[in-house]
Formats: C-alpha cells, structure tokens, sequence
C-alpha cells in the first residue's frame, strides 16, 4: 500500500482535509489553523462546495466506460493532430463556423469595396487628367429629345447642368474636339445659340 505524502501549501492541505485525504495528525493541525484564521474558514468551506458539487455530478460506477475504452479514446485523441485534430475539435463547434463564416464575409465585403474604390479613384484620375472646355447652348423649345441626343453625341458633348430657368444647357466637351463642337452646335437647326463658358 502506497503512503500518503502530505501537502505542501495551505491550499493543498485545505483541499485535502475538504476531500477527506488528510492523516489524523495533520488533520487536527489544518483544523486548528482554520480555527484562528477566517479567512482559512471562507478558503476550506469553497473547496468543499467544490468537492461536493464534483462528487455529485459523477455518474455512477456502472455507466463509466471500461478501462480499455477509455485507453482507447485517449489513444485516438492523441493520434489526432494537424489540421484533422481542429477540424474534429473546434471546427465542428457551431459557434465557432458562424464566426469562422462570419470572418470570410467580412473579408469578402471589404476586398469588394477596396477593388470598388481602387476603380472609383483610377476614373476620376483620369478624368481629372483630361482638360475639358464647357459650351453653354440654347436649344429650340420645339426640338425633339432624340433629335437633340442625336447632336450631343455626334458632337461628343454631355450635358452637366441644365436646362436654367433660359432654357440653358451647359454641355462638357474634350479640349480636343471643342472647336469642332462648337463649329457643329452653331450649324445645327434645333440650337438657337451656343457660346463658350466664362471662366
């Protein structure tokens, strides 16, 4: 029969006198010291409630598994590892796949909106990059709407602002086909007038 070592710390001797483990002599000493400390009282009267509430929430001998399988289990546990050990432990978790979903949502949504914002910028770059001339037009009130896209797009114009309170568009055009814009707006029959815009 193996002996008995006794504990080393107070802590120990305490867990041990609430489990029943302590010798009589080192017993009758631990009991003595709670008695002069409260504070010892309130540490030994915890690990009872936790020896208790262990003891009372072991199931009983006939439903432990055999020697064997526990060896087994044990076994098969260790052999685990890797990628297969997460994927067998916290993988199958629910919570942790919705927040493992969670994270490669988030990831998704901000390269999108990056991918989104690296183009916004490279446009208006570009945009900026180009010189571009502005023409104020008039149009004729009785002027189709088609007839007038028809012209904007042979003259490679677009409307930015428009129509004022004069019926007035102003109209955007490339520095490089301004003048023949112009030249083509002045000519048109569905424009009472076009003049370029002041500075």
């Amino acid at each position: 029969m193996r002996e008995r070592t006794e504990p080393g710390s107070i802590d120990e001797q305490l867990f041990a006198l609430a489990a029943g483990e302590l010798e009589p002599a080192a017993r009758a000493r631990v009991e003595e010291l709670v008695e002069t400390e409260p504070a010892l009282r309130a540490r030994l009267e915890w690990y009872e409630a936790v020896c208790h509430g262990v003891v009372s929430t072991l199931p009983a001998l006939d439903a432990l598994p055999a020697t064997d399988e526990i060896i087994e289990r044990i076994r098969g546990r260790t052999a685990r590892r890797g990628f297969f050990a997460w994927l067998a432990g916290t993988a199958l978790k629910p919570a942790a796949a919705l927040l493992a979903l969670l994270v490669i949502v988030q990831g998704a949504v901000i390269a999108m909106l990056a991918l989104e914002r690296a183009d916004t910028t490279a446009v208006r770059s570009a945009a900026s990059g180009a010189q571009t001339v502005f023409l104020v037009v008039a149009f004729d009130p009785q002027a189709s709407e088609a007839g007038i896209r028809a012209l904007l797009l042979q003259a490679g114009a677009t409307i930015v602002d428009g129509p004022k309170q004069l019926g007035e568009y102003r109209l955007a055009v490339s520095a490089n086909r301004g003048q023949f814009a112009r030249s083509l707006l002045e000519q048109s029959r569905i424009v009472e007038y076009v003049r370029p815009e002041k500075p």
